[in-house]
């Protein structure tokens, strides 16, 4: 039985308003502008109302491919139905991708365990203050504008919305893919309560390419365009609550996400790098350095970072799962200091497995 749509009470209290067209046309190139001045790669716009709703979202959670992520579970019937959802009270949206790539960060990842995207601050903590301004300035150039916005922070699929405003398309990585830009970035969304009549979807360019699904450590693309997040390393390592799998992260060479789908797609290397330095991998990250942390150590050194998120003690589980796939790594000398570590969960999780 599917789930009723609980839509939050700051979109519910909120009614469409109508513009003139030359009005609206205004506010889509003001946006537009301010977008671009602060620095995000691409925008575009996309009316709620004309997207049908997404039958393989929803076949996803009944398929339990979620996983433990109950939110998702719970937001899924406004994510792929925003038509009679969000689009009742906010008709339209713009959509925004930003940069996140570094060249330099490829390299990091390799010494020091960390997806890309988390390789530097928290990349709400970057975008959220942008998105506000956009949408204040242009709820105060509108009578009776409003306006709410997200990065992977509400009940929106930035990826179905984007995807629809035309910034790329869902590959059978499920990753949004630009034939101009890869993707190697962020997904932001705004909310506007005015109508507009803009649907104009990306055509799929990922043709007869797979290599995103054979290079999967873990298999966890079972089809085109079919993730089982069970199975996947990001999920593994940030999302499962009851702790990630010996067998799987053993896998990978990750301690925190996965980028493997992306570093193979051809279409990454048209990526733009980004002009945001607080996405530039910190210098001190390494297996080394981590295995020396108390917990108290880590809350203060990841402050400001996603992988604060998961806590002190998912983190050095994962480091110690994954330290046998390190060919690079000081391995036995992380293996004595995990072992004889000042923190008791710590010392157990490294005796378990090491």
């Amino acid at each position: 039985m599917r789930q009723k749509a609980y839509i939050p009470a700051a979109i519910l209290e909120v009614s469409p308003i109508s513009l003139p067209p030359v009005q609206t046309l205004a506010l889509k190139e003001h946006a537009r502008n301010l977008a671009k001045d602060l620095g995000f790669l691409d925008s575009g716009f996309v009316d709620l109302r004309q997207i049908p709703q997404n039958q393989d979202m929803l076949r996803y959670i009944e398929e339990k491919r979620h996983g433990e992520m109950g939110w998702l579970e719970q937001s899924m019937p406004i994510r792929a139905n925003p038509a009679q959802t969000i689009g009742l009270h906010f008709p339209s949206a713009l959509m925004l991708s930003y940069s996140y790539f570094h060249p330099q960060n490829l390299l990091s990842k390799k010494r020091n365990g960390i997806s890309i995207y988390a390789q530097g601050r928290d990349y709400h903590k970057v975008l959220e203050p942008k998105l506000k301004q956009i949408g204040t300035t242009l709820s105060t150039k509108v009578s009776g504008l409003k306006t709410r916005w997200y990065t992977d922070t509400g009940p929106i699929s930035e990826k179905l919305l984007a995807q629809a405003a035309g910034l790329g398309w869902i590959g059978k990585s499920t990753n949004l893919i630009s034939r101009h830009h890869g993707s190697w970035f962020f997904l932001a969304c705004i909310l506007l309560n005015v109508e507009l009549t803009d649907y104009t979807p990306h055509a799929n360019h990922c043709g007869t390419c797979v290599r995103c699904i054979q290079h999967c450590p873990t298999n966890a693309i079972t089809d085109s365009h079919k993730l089982d997040a069970r199975l996947c390393l990001s999920y593994q390592s940030i999302e499962k609550r009851s702790g990630s799998e010996p067998e799987l992260m053993a896998m990978g060479t990750y301690i925190y996400g996965c980028d493997d789908c992306q570093t193979i797609c051809p279409y990454n290397r048209f990526a733009k790098i980004s002009h945001e330095t607080q996405f530039l991998a910190k210098e001190k990250y390494s297996p080394k350095w981590y295995a020396s942390l108390g917990e108290e150590e880590f809350l203060t050194e990841f402050s400001g970072s996603p992988i604060r998120r998961i806590g002190f003690e998912s983190f050095m589980r994962n480091l110690i799962l994954n330290l046998s796939k390190q060919s690079e790594w000081p391995i036995q000398e992380i293996v004595q200091v995990l072992k004889n570590h000042k923190d008791t969960r710590v010392r157990e999780l490294a005796r378990q497995h090491l």
